[in-house]
This record gives C-alpha cells, sequence and structure tokens, in this order.
C-alpha cells in the first residue's frame, strides 16, 4: 500500500502542470456547464453518476496546480534573490579590492604605471619577481598566457576593474618608485 502511494505521489510529482490544468478546466466544464452543453456532449449521466469522483479530481488536480505554481514562483524569487546578492557581494568586492589600490607600496604603483598611464595591455615579468606575485595576489593582475620562458618571461595583464578605477584615480599612482617601472621585455 505504501509502495502504490509512493509512485502515486512521484508519478503526481513528474507531471506537468499542463495537463492538471486541463483537468481541472475538464471538470469544471462537467461539473458546472450548463445543462444543454452537458446534454449535446453526452455527459448528464456520467456526471450525475460521478459527481463526488469529478469534483474530487477537480480540487485534487486544482491544488496541485496551485502548489506547483506556488513552487515555481518561490524558486524564481529565490533566483532573483540570490542573483541579486551575488551581485551585491562582488561589487563589495570590487570596493574591497579598489581599497587595497590605495595601500600599494611604490613598487607595486610602478608595476601598474605602464598599464595606466602609457595604455599597455600586457607587461612581462619573470616568475620569481616578487612585486608581480604580490599584484597577482592581491588579484590586481593575472597571468594572460601560460606561454613564457626564462627569457623575455611570462604575459601579465591588469584587471579590467583595477585599471578603470587607476584610471578615474591617477593620484593612487603618485610615490611609485621611478627606477622600478620598467617593461621587462628589454
Amino acid at each position: 500500500m505504501i509502495e502504490a502511494l509512493s509512485g502515486l505521489l512521484g508519478l503526481i510529482k513528474q507531471t506537468s502542470p499542463v495537463i492538471f490544468t486541463g483537468l481541472a478546466i475538464a471538470c469544471v466544464i462537467i461539473l458546472f456547464g450548463s445543462g444543454d452543453l452537458i446534454t449535446t456532449i453526452g455527459l448528464t449521466e456520467f456526471r450525475d453518476a460521478k459527481k463526488p469522483y469529478i469534483g474530487g479530481c477537480f480540487v485534487l488536480s486544482l491544488s496541485i496546480v496551485f502548489v506547483q505554481a506556488v513552487t515555481g514562483i518561490i524558486g524564481l524569487v529565490k533566483s532573483v534573490f540570490q542573483k541579486w546578492k551575488k551581485e551585491k557581494d562582488r561589487k563589495l568586492l570590487i570596493k574591497a579590492k579598489q581599497a587595497e589600490l590605495a595601500r600599494l607600496t611604490p613598487d607595486e604603483k610602478a608595476y601598474l604605471v605602464p598599464y595606466v598611464l602609457s595604455q599597455e595591455t600586457t607587461q612581462y615579468f619573470f616568475m620569481e619577481d616578487g612585486i608581480k606575485g604580490s599584484l597577482e595576489t592581491k588579484g590586481i593582475i593575472y597571468r594572460a598566457s601560460n606561454m613564457g620562458d626564462a627569457v623575455t618571461g611570462w604575459a601579465y595583464n591588469i584587471q579590467p576593474w583595477a585599471k578603470g578605477h587607476l584610471e578615474i584615480n591617477q593620484n593612487l599612482l603618485e610615490g611609485y618608485t621611478p627606477n622600478m617601472q620598467r617593461h621587462s621585455r628589454w
């Protein structure tokens, strides 16, 4: 008995709400349709004999459609809320990273000057470069390619949010170490 009920509930869960909506509409027509309509389609005897079953089917199908609609709406609201929260968290993270730009060392600033003031897209740094490592750890620059070598170095680009913020706030680059400003591809 429990297995049969479990099977029935599983079947109901998998059935499309469109089917239950159609079933509810059919029940409404049979139960509440005018006498002429029911007589014309030949369901008068069927309606009179099976009215409790048709009514139960109507209530059940309408309830299932309602629950599926509410569940869908809750899922949609939850999805929109999660998307909003994710975007809000992303903006807070970028703001925190932008605040980090105000605390850069003079050597770190020197590495960023060519990206911002010279509009260079890519600079090449060696793997053992500590300043590059610091900027990469802070999420300000990223390795643009896995291809590189010990002679010319590896390609690094600046994050778009960092470049945009530094272009607007070029005063954050003031005080960089001039002799550290370099392009390691000599």
